[in-house]
């Protein structure tokens, strides 16, 4: 059987990483092995599935954001004009 206070330890531990973005799909895997291992509840996993869910949505929005370029132009920018004018 597994303490009440584990269990809010690991939850805890696995929801700050996840709310944190650090290494998401480890800890998405950690969390389906605590549950498999009877250390989270359905309940406890539905909520960090939705704050997984939440981060991959702001992730693809970021991506798709027309303001971020990331491709490399040929044209000057102010600086390299400067410097290649001395």
């Amino acid at each position: 059987m597994v303490s009440a206070a584990r269990r809010r330890i690991v939850f805890k531990a696995i929801r700050a990483a996840i709310l944190k973005g650090n290494e998401i799909e480890y800890w998405t895997l950690r969390m389906y092995d605590q549950q498999a291992a009877g250390v989270l509840n359905d309940e406890q996993v539905a909520e960090l599935e939705a704050l997984i869910d939440a981060y991959y949505e702001a992730l693809e929005a970021s991506t798709d954001d027309p303001s971020i370029d990331d491709e490399p132009t040929d044209e000057p920018t102010e600086q390299t004009a400067e410097t290649d004018a001395q």
